[in-house]
């Protein structure tokens, strides 16, 4: 309950500021979407730190400001190209774009980036269990090196009209999970249905994965799906280059990276408090 209050004051934030700041002051629409967007994560950020997530033992509270700027760039630069695209290449109003950005930050936010990174920290020790929300939404789940790559390929179109940017491909939250943690060297078994379903490691018969009410929307859209079959046709774009599969591996390879790092960082941490404790290096 409180993720999502905090999660519709944020988008209320972002939403708001980006009107005030374009339709009052006259800002550039770019600008404004920067600015409210800003606004919004760091609010997101006090506010769920606050009211909705714990510490996390074992990692500073430097550590974790310095992912949650990480994530935030990375967030803000998906959510200005596709307002770029939706307004300069799709002729799309900048507050319709912003809506669908925002749908696409969120995705990358709170599944996509969540699943590999739970995958890399599960096989690694450092997290139980992954709590997520309808494993059956169906996703258009695409790598965003090659929709940049169409993106160019638009700009060089001798005539400026509108192109579909996705991969024509759909794909299950539960086909995504299961993807993941197989490269991160668990095998997983779905049992149940609904707000009931779980994710068992197949070696040791522990759940892993679980459906949690705070992310489990009845009303949320299972279906997304795109048809780029004109950008295909027209610009010699392949949309699937990079294969879900693929684009899964290479996500979980990269937090695969991250989470060694973390952990070698802490092992050496101990080691400097013991030697200085007691000249014992292990």
């Amino acid at each position: 309950m409180k993720f999502g209050v905090v999660g519709v004051i944020a988008f209320v934030i972002d939403y708001g500021l980006l009107v005030l700041l374009t339709e009052v002051f006259g800002v550039n629409y770019l600008v404004s979407a920067t600015i409210s967007f800003t606004a919004s994560v760091i609010f997101n950020y006090l506010a769920s730190m606050r009211y909705v997530f714990t510490h996390k033992e074992g990692m500073s509270r430097r550590r974790e400001f310095i992912i949650f700027v990480t994530l935030s760039v990375i967030g803000l630069i998906i959510n200005n190209l596709c307002m770029w695209a939706g307004v300069e290449l799709a002729h799309i109003h900048y507050l319709i774009t912003k809506i669908g950005a925002t749908f696409i930050v969120m995705v990358w936010n709170f599944v996509t980036r969540k699943i590999t990174l739970a995958a890399a920290r599960i096989a690694q020790g450092k997290q139980d269990k992954l709590y997520l929300g309808n494993l059956s939404s169906l996703r258009d789940w695409g790598y965003a090196k090659d929709y940049v790559e169409c993106m160019w390929l638009i700009l060089q179109n001798k005539t400026p009209e509108d192109f579909v940017i996705a991969t024509g491909e759909q794909h299950s939250v539960r086909e995504f999970c299961e993807l993941a943690f197989h490269n991160a060297g668990i095998e997983l078994e779905f049992v149940g249905e609904g707000m009931n379903e779980k994710g068992i490691d197949k070696a040791t018969g522990k759940v892993v994965i679980e459906v949690s009410p705070d992310f489990y929307r009845p009303t949320d859209v299972v279906n997304l799906w795109g048809d780029p079959s004109k950008a295909k046709r027209e610009l010699g774009w392949n949309p699937t280059k990079t294969t879900f599969a693929e684009l899964v591996r290479i996500m979980v390879d990269h937090d695969m990276k991250k989470v060694a790092v973390e952990r070698a960082e802490e092992h050496i941490k101990t080691n400097l408090a013991e030697y200085l404790e007691k000249g014992v290096i292990k």
